[in-house]
């Protein structure tokens, strides 16, 4: 068989991150977590603006699910435009605004299934350091 695995089937999963900060904390919490991480890639893509850059080539190139994981920064609202637009032009259809649990966008026959996580918490302004100094006591 050649082309592109089915999605139901490749159980690879890949992680697009902002910076190296970012891809050492996410992969520190899916070890903890019991992420089998031999199955997992997560890359740093240096910059926002590179990352933003990336994501129509991230979904035509993965089969499996691919998850965002970005700063909201300032104003959260203007960064989930940024990404569903870059979505959008990749045929991935997002929802107005992120989930405040997580936001999940199904696979279809086309594309892999896709979650977005805007650090703090998917909705407030801040970044990964303000998700990290809410897990300290």
């Amino acid at each position: 068989m050649t082309g592109r695995p089915s999605l139901r089937h490749d159980h690879r999963w890949s992680l697009a991150v902002e910076g190296p900060d970012d891809k050492h904390v996410v992969g520190h919490i899916a070890y903890v977590a019991g992420f089998d991480l031999t199955r997992q890639q997560i890359t740093d893509y240096g910059g926002i603006a590179s990352l933003l850059e990336a994501i129509k080539v991230i979904v035509e190139e993965e089969s499996g699910p691919i998850g965002i994981v970005l700063d909201a920064n300032d104003h959260p609202d203007q960064r989930w435009q940024a990404v569903t637009n870059r979505l959008f032009k990749a045929g991935v259809s997002a929802p107005a605004e992120p989930d405040p649990n997580g936001t999940i966008i199904p696979h279809t026959e086309f594309n892999p299934r896709v979650g977005v996580w805007m650090m703090p918490d998917n909705s407030s302004p801040g970044e990964l350091e303000h998700f990290v100094a809410k897990m300290i006591p």
